[in-house]
């Protein structure tokens, strides 16, 4: 009777957090294209509560081609994004500029271009009952263009990253048959920053944190501790947001191809029941 008379709103955080976050930069800030110097490829596979039916899965592939004389940086993302029924995949166009402030300082500013393609399978939905074809239950696809910004800062010893990577507000709607249906993608603010220590020789300490926020939504943070050796192995201790631990490690294999994997579990009591942990995989070249 409630729900008839009183409408509500949800507000869910909508994009997907790497736990790789320090390898996947450019997903988030544009400014990050041109950041290395020199040509580089990512390809990052997650799969979220390993175990439930329909989890969250997402792949994200990702370039820049730097060009050192003109400062500039431009690349390109694409991230598809599945859960239950919904798929969503973006297409972005990366652009960055380099201003060296001298003394070993860098800052970077970036602007991304493109849009999200998403499609809604209502079709894969079970119903019960006589009627076993609901014509409501119909499947809807749109495109929704937008905008990003970032800056990005570095020395030899320290990085941070401020980036909006889809900066407008953007509404799903779709009226049919009397059904009226919206959604509205919020922008969500990304912030990186973390340090390098020298150990020895041999080791480094690389303390990272990663934090991002969305309007009407907890604030949401992972912390990592990772320990180099001569820049060939990375493992570490990862902390996220509700109690969520797990760990990380990152191979370089050559001077060119590199390999990471991370495991975390949940902090949430009510999906350890079903999920233990989700995984992640990166290689870079």
């Amino acid at each position: 009777f409630l729900f008839i008379f009183f409408g509500s709103q949800l507000y869910s955080q909508q994009e997907v957090n790497f736990n790789m976050y320090r390898y996947n930069v450019n997903l988030i800030n544009p400014a990050f294209t041109g950041v290395n110097g020199t040509l580089f490829a990512n390809l990052s596979l997650r799969t979220q509560w390993v175990g439930v039916k329909d989890a969250p899965e997402t792949q994200a592939l990702s370039a820049g081609i730097p060009n050192n004389k003109l400062r500039l940086g431009t690349g390109f993302s694409i991230i598809n994004d599945k859960t239950f029924i919904e798929n969503q995949t973006q297409f972005f166009a990366d652009f960055s500029y380099h201003l060296p402030l001298g003394e070993g300082n860098d800052i970077y500013l970036g602007i991304k271009a493109g849009g999200t393609s998403i499609l809604l399978q209502a079709n894969k939905l079970l119903t019960f009952g006589s009627n076993q074809n609901d014509q409501y239950l119909t499947n809807q696809s749109s495109f929704v263009p937008n905008i990003g910004v970032g800056v990005y800062f570095k020395n030899a010893s320290f990085f941070a990253s401020l980036s909006i990577p889809r900066l407008l507000s953007t509404e799903r709607f779709r009226y049919d048959d009397g059904q009226i249906s919206r959604a509205t993608d919020r922008p969500h603010i990304y912030g990186l920053t973390g340090s390098r220590i020298i150990i020895n020789e041999n080791w480094s300490f690389l303390p990272s944190g990663f934090f991002s926020y969305v309007k009407n939504t907890p604030f949401d943070f992972m912390l990592n501790s990772t320990f180099a050796y001569q820049r060939f192995i990375e493992f570490g201790l990862l902390y996220a947001r509700e109690g969520g631990i797990g760990g990380t490690t990152f191979f370089n294999l050559n001077d060119t191809l590199q390999f990471g994997y991370s495991y975390v579990t949940s902090g949430v009591d009510q999906l350890t029941r079903f999920s233990k942990a989700g995984s992640e995989w990166i290689s870079r070249y």
